[in-house]
C-alpha cells in the first residue's frame, strides 16, 4: 500500500491510468482504452442488476472513478471506502460534486473489518482490490454481512494459474501485490461458495486484462520523456516492466482476469 502514498507515483498513474486505475473490458478490436474501462464498468453494473436508488458498498475505491459512474450513470447511492488515505484525499476532490449532493459519502474503512451494521447495502464492489487482501475469505465474510439478503458482491480481479508459474515468478507476483493469496479463477469460487455466495456470472476476462497491460506499457513510453521531469527514471523503468510482463504473463496463460458477480441468498 505504501505507494499509494507517493505522489511520483500518482503523478504517473494519473498520466498512465488516467482518471480510472482499473482494466478495461475491449468489446471490439478498435476500443479506446478509456471507453474499455468504462465498457468494463457497465458489463458489472449489469451483472449486479444495479438500479438507480441501490445502495453500493465500493471497497477500495481509489480515486472514486467508480463511485462516480455508479452514482452519475446509474443514479447509486455509494459509499466509497479507501485504506490509503492519500487516495481518498483525492477521491474527496474529484468526487466533490457528488459528495456535496449526497450520492457518494467517502469513508475510511479495511475491506477485512468493515464499520458498517450487517445487512445494509444492495451490492458490494470492487474491481482489481482483492489481490492486495491478507486474508480472502475475511474479505467475503464481511461483505456476506453488510449485503441485505439478496445482495451481490461484484468484482474483477487478477487470477493466478500457480502450478504454472515458476517459484520466482509467483514471489514476484506475490511481492508486487503485497499478499501471498495467489488465488486461481476456481479458488474465487470456492472462496464465494464457502461464505454463502451462489455464483450469478464468472466470466474469464483475460485477454482483455493482457490488452490493457500492453496498452499500459505504451502509454508511459508515450509519456516518458514528460514523465521523466516528475518521476525517477527508475520507478518509470519498474512499472514498464511490470505491466509488459505481465501483458506477456497473461498470454502466456499463467495469470487470468475474472469478472464475478455472486449474490447473497434470500430477498
Amino acid at each position: 500500500m505504501k505507494r499509494y502514498e507517493v505522489d511520483q507515483f500518482d503523478r504517473l498513474y494519473s498520466t498512465v491510468w488516467g482518471d480510472s486505475i482499473h482494466f478495461g473490458f475491449y468489446p471490439a478490436p478498435d476500443t479506446p482504452f478509456d471507453d474499455a474501462v468504462r465498457a468494463a464498468k457497465r458489463a458489472m453494473v449489469r451483472a449486479a442488476g444495479l438500479h438507480r436508488g441501490h445502495l453500493v458498498l465500493e471497497v477500495a475505491s481509489g480515486w472514486g472513478a467508480a463511485a462516480r459512474h455508479l452514482a452519475d450513470e446509474v443514479g447509486c447511492r455509494v459509499i466509497a471506502t479507501n485504506y490509503a488515505r492519500r487516495q481518498a484525499e483525492i477521491a474527496a476532490r474529484r468526487c466533490a460534486r457528488q459528495i456535496a449532493t449526497g450520492t457518494i459519502r467517502l469513508a475510511m474503512a479495511d475491506y477485512h473489518a468493515l464499520p458498517f451494521a450487517d445487512a445494509l447495502f444492495d451490492a458490494h464492489w470492487s474491481q482489481e482490490s482483492l489481490v492486495h487482501a491478507q486474508n480472502k475469505p475475511r474479505v467475503f465474510a464481511e461483505a456476506f454481512r453488510v449485503l441485505k439478503p439478496g445482495g451481490m458482491m461484484v468484482f474483477t480481479d487478477q487470477t493466478t494459474r500457480r502450478d504454472s508459474l515458476t517459484e520466482a515468478e509467483a514471489r514476484r507476483i506475490a511481492d508486487r501485490h503485497g499478499s501471498d493469496d495467489l488465488w486461481s479463477e476456481g479458488d474465487f469460487e470456492a472462496g464465494l461458495r464457502a461464505a454463502g455466495f451462489g455464483i450469478a456470472a464468472l466470466h474469464d476476462w483475460t485477454p482483455h486484462m493482457a490488452r490493457h497491460f500492453r496498452a499500459l506499457h505504451d502509454r508511459l513510453e508515450s509519456h516518458r520523456a514528460a514523465l521523466s521531469d516528475h518521476v525517477d527514471a527508475a520507478l518509470l523503468d519498474q512499472n514498464a516492466d511490470m505491466w509488459r510482463w505481465g501483458a506477456e504473463l497473461a498470454e502466456a496463460g499463467k495469470i487470468g482476469y475474472a469478472m464475478v458477480a455472486a449474490r447473497k441468498p434470500g430477498g
